[in-house]
């Protein structure tokens, strides 16, 4: 495996970059990972803890911002859904949930 190009960490969380080229030129990936020691030694794994989590939640902006910065070259704008509050998304989210309900309970009316 290659050697990242650059990372981000908030330990034991961290996100990797890797830089790879193809026939179409470079593309990147990110690969999320978390670090532990067992028996004097250090070790990587892709299972996270409800702790973990909420640690890699809290990096994941500056990961797509980074992301966003290695494909293009320039910083990506803030999106919507970052300067949006919690209870906002959560309203939309279900407003979108019982708009979706009404269009299934229709569509089973209609079958009747």
């Amino acid at each position: 495996m290659s050697k990242p190009i650059d990372k981000i960490e908030q330990f034991p969380v961290e996100a990797s970059f890797f830089a790879n080229e193809g026939q179409n030129g470079t593309w990147f990936n990110a690969q999320i990972s978390k670090v532990y020691e067992k028996d004097g030694q250090w070790h990587r794994t892709n299972s996270f803890s409800s702790n973990d989590l909420l640690k890699l939640n809290a990096i994941m902006p500056r990961v797509t911002e980074r992301m966003h910065e290695l494909e293009y070259g320039r910083p990506h704008e803030q999106s919507r859904s970052n300067t949006q509050n919690m209870a906002e998304i959560k309203q939309e989210a279900q407003q979108h949930l019982a708009s979706e309900r009404n269009v299934q309970n229709r569509s089973q009316e209609q079958d009747l």
